[in-house]
C-alpha cells in the first residue's frame, strides 16, 4: 500500500505558470446587461419584435448563454512524479469539446484525442479533459485550439512528447455556407518525440482511430474478421397480429425451431506498427464470445435474451442487435459489419446507419 506522503504531488497553474497559455478570453468582463440590449437589437434588425410573447426573455437568454460559452474557468493542474517510470504512450480519447468560432459565433462541436509521452511527471486524465475545456470555452480557430493545449501540456509537463488531434463539425459550414452536415474538420498538433518519431506518431493514431489525419473509415483497405458459432432456438411471430397473419408471414417459421448459426464480426483500420495487427483477432474473440455468444448460445432467442427483447429474432434483427451489443467496446469507426448466416443459404449483413 502507498500512502498520499508517498507521491510528490505539485500544483501547477495553467494561467499562472512560467509559461502562460491564456484563451481567447474576453478583454474586458463580461457585460450582461449591454449583451441582453445588443441581442435585442439584433432581433429588431432582424425583423422580429423583442416584445412577443416567446422573445420576451431571448436576450437574457442569449446574453447569458453566449457568455458561458466564451468564459473559460482557471484550473490547477495537478501532477505527480512519475515514480513507477512508466514511459509508454497514455492517451485520453475522444474527449468531447465545444467551443465557438470566432469568424461566425456559430457552434464548433467535436472530440479530442490527447496523448503524451511521460517523463518526470504524470498528469490524471481528468486535467487533461480540463485542459481542453480551458482553451476551447472562448472565440477559437480550430488550428489555433489545437497548438494551445500541445503547447499547455508540453511546457507544463515536460514529457518526451505530446500529441493532439481534435475532430470537429463547424456549424458555419453544415449551416450556412456550403451547406456540408456531418463534415469534419482535423487539426493535429504533434510535439516533442511524437513529432519526430514516426513509430510513436503512428501508434498514437493508430490508437485514436485516426490514420493519415482522417477517422480510419468503415471501407479501410485492411480487414480482417473473426467467425464464431452458436446454437439457438426462435419463433418468428409478431405478438399484435392474429395466428393466421403470423402464418400468412412467416410461414413454417411461425414454429418454435432452432439453427446452428454462424457470426462473422470484420474490423477494418491501419495496421499497428508495434504489433502488425489491425487487432488482436484473440482480443476480438474474447470481446464476442462475453456480449453476445454467452448470452444466446443454447438459448430461446424471443424470451431469454433481454436484449432482444420486443425484436422479432430474424438474422436481420440479429445482426443490428449484434453490432450494437459490439461497436461501443471497439475503437471509433473500426466496426466494418457484422453478418450472420441463419443456413447455408440465408444470411444477413449490417454495416451500421
Amino acid at each position: 500500500m502507498r500512502f498520499a506522503s508517498d507521491f510528490d504531488l505539485r500544483e501547477l497553474d495553467c494561467e499562472t505558470s512560467e509559461t502562460t497559455h491564456r484563451a481567447h478570453m474576453p478583454k474586458t468582463a463580461v457585460d450582461l446587461h449591454a449583451a441582453q440590449h445588443a441581442v435585442r437589437d439584433l432581433l429588431l434588425a432582424l425583423g422580429f419584435d423583442p416584445s412577443d410573447d416567446g422573445l420576451v426573455e431571448t436576450p437574457r437568454r442569449v446574453a447569458t448563454t453566449l457568455a458561458e460559452l466564451v468564459t473559460s474557468e482557471p484550473f490547477s493542474m495537478t501532477t505527480f512524479a512519475n515514480t513507477e517510470c512508466y514511459h509508454e504512450l497514455v492517451l485520453a480519447r475522444a474527449i468531447p469539446f465545444h467551443s465557438l468560432c470566432q469568424h461566425h459565433l456559430l457552434p464548433i462541436i467535436g472530440a479530442a484525442h490527447v496523448g503524451y509521452l511521460p517523463a518526470d511527471r504524470i498528469v490524471g486524465l481528468s486535467k487533461v479533459a480540463r485542459v481542453v475545456d480551458h482553451f476551447a470555452n472562448s472565440l477559437q480557430v480550430q488550428e489555433c485550439l489545437t497548438a494551445q493545449i500541445a503547447n499547455c501540456l508540453y511546457d507544463t509537463l515536460k514529457p518526451k512528447g505530446v500529441a493532439v488531434v481534435l475532430e470537429a463539425e463547424h456549424l458555419c459550414m453544415s449551416l450556412r455556407g456550403v451547406r456540408k452536415p456531418g463534415t469534419k474538420t482535423v487539426t493535429s498538433t504533434f510535439l516533442g518525440t511524437i513529432r519526430h518519431d514516426a513509430r510513436a506518431r503512428e501508434e498514437f493514431l493508430a490508437l485514436t482511430g485516426v490514420q493519415g489525419g482522417h477517422r480510419v473509415a468503415r471501407d479501410a483497405k485492411v480487414l480482417i474478421s473473426r467467425m464464431e458459432s452458436f446454437n439457438a432456438a426462435h419463433q418468428l411471430c409478431d405478438p399484435g397480429l392474429s395466428d393466421a397473419e403470423n402464418q400468412r408471414l412467416f410461414g413454417k417459421c411461425v414454429n418454435l425451431h432452432g439453427h446452428n448459426y454462424m457470426l462473422e464480426v470484420v474490423l477494418a483500420g491501419g495496421v499497428n506498427p508495434s504489433t502488425g495487427y489491425v487487432m488482436d483477432l484473440k482480443r476480438l474473440s474474447d470481446l464476442i464470445s462475453r456480449e453476445i455468444l454467452e448470452q444466446v448460445d443454447h438459448r430461446l432467442l424471443n424470451t431469454d435474451v433481454p436484449w432482444l427483447a420486443g425484436r422479432i429474432p430474424t438474422a436481420e434483427n440479429l445482426a443490428r442487435a449484434f453490432w450494437n451489443r459490439l461497436e461501443p467496446h471497439l475503437p471509433d469507426g473500426s466496426l466494418h459489419s457484422v453478418k450472420v448466416w441463419e443456413t447455408d443459404k440465408n444470411w444477413a449483413e449490417y454495416r451500421g446507419d
